[in-house]
């Protein structure tokens, strides 16, 4: 487990996605989930009246809160950035996807995939490998990691191109790409967790963008899917789980773990189950307990490198609200997040529910 030895001073609200949190007391309504937004369910006297949920009607707001289709693009990202500036090449590679939290071992793929990226590099050229981390955690943690994990890049650089001359670094938390501060805390850290390859030559050769597996160019959400099936009990058996630390609340600890991952059209839905373990017997929201982190799960496919991030719930024509719950000891609830639908047919992805804990390795999926 990562423990959090340091925050920064940065508030950030927490940003949810499309998500739906239900306690397991909720009661069970609505129809199986609709593809896109103008398909979701009506409003029931439930919903409306059960206590829990506080509704938010869209219907009558300006045109950019009108019922529009998701766009997955930006929600779905390649392991690596390529930019060039006149002779300059510099290949900026997604932590996050290379690796798994506080790791810096590199899987087959992930080295095949770093060796064609240097195809290109000119024979005999100095390629500069930096690895960079974001500032949560300690200097002195920081500064190994980004160093270990510079080392398997260079290595995966150097197996690929016995020619090239490897000059490594790792600078920890020392140079942020972006500010970690805001309402995107989350992204903005996730940008900062990087490697970067600088060489003098020509661009790497951009890959084919494939196909969406399932089709559909726009994804759209579940709609009330998750209120159709009770939240598991407490102890209830889950594809995958872990007992973490809360970031807010230092001594309590929260039972995580992933209920299902499926997907269906061009959406993926991933529910995600958190239970408040003893401790303290306070009422406590969900944003208490997380303090300054951003819950906002993200699926990396570690065999093709792609990662995929929630989706934006701006458009709803209506929405649920229940982030002012208090989490009770031993009651479980559900978070659900509407992510793309994976570009590549597989068995199994990896879940991220926060960057502070391990991620989910493995996790079956269920294609619809």
């Amino acid at each position: 487990m990562r423990p959090i030895a340091r925050r920064r001073p940065a508030a950030a609200a927490l940003t949810l996605g499309v998500a739906l949190l239900v306690s397991a007391a909720s009661p069970a309504t609505g129809d199986e989930a609709p593809l896109t937004l103008d398909d979701f369910p009506a409003l029931t006297d439930g919903v409306l009246t059960n206590g829990l949920f506080a509704v938010r009607d869209y219907s009558d707001s300006p045109a950019f809160f009108t019922v529009r289709p998701y766009e997955p693009g930006p929600a779905v990202r390649q392991v690596e950035q390529v930019e060039q500036e006149q002779d300059q090449t510099s290949v900026t590679l997604a932590s996050d996807i290379l690796f798994t939290v506080d790791g810096s071992d590199l899987s087959e793929p992930a080295r095949a995939a770093i060796g064609a990226l240097v195809a290109q590099v000119p024979a005999g050229a100095t390629v500069t490998v930096d690895g960079h981390t974001d500032s949560v955690l300690d200097d002195a943690h920081n500064q190994g990691l980004s160093e270990r994990r510079a080392q398997s890049v260079a290595a995966a650089v150097g197996a690929a191109r016995p020619d090239v001359v490897l000059d490594v670094h790792g600078y920890g938390e020392s140079r942020l790409k972006v500010l970690e501060a805001g309402e995107d805390l989350a992204d903005d850290r996730a940008q900062n967790r990087r490697v970067e390859l600088h060489y003098v030559g020509a661009p790497p050769t951009a890959p084919a963008t494939p196909e969406p597996t399932v089709g559909a160019a726009a994804a759209g959400p579940y709609g009330a899917a998750g209120l159709v099936d009770p939240v598991p009990a407490s102890g209830a058996e889950l594809l995958a789980e872990q007992v973490v630390d809360a970031p807010g609340r230092p001594g309590e600890q929260l039972r995580v773990g992933v209920e299902g991952l499926d997907v269906r059209g061009a959406s993926m839905r991933l529910r995600i189950v958190v239970e408040r373990l003893g401790g303290s017997s306070e009422p406590a929201t969900l944003y208490e307990l997380m303090d300054d982190h951003s819950l906002t799960p993200s699926v990396a496919d570690r065999v093709q490198l792609v990662d995929y991030r929630t989706l934006s719930n701006t458009g709803q024509r209506w929405s649920t609200d229940t982030l002012g719950l208090s989490l009770v000891p031993g009651v479980p609830v559900r978070f659900e997040a509407t992510l793309p639908a994976p570009l590549y047919t597989t068995e199994a992805l990896a879940v991220s529910v926060d960057p502070s804990w391990p991620a989910f390795e493995d996790v079956p999926v269920t294609w619809s």
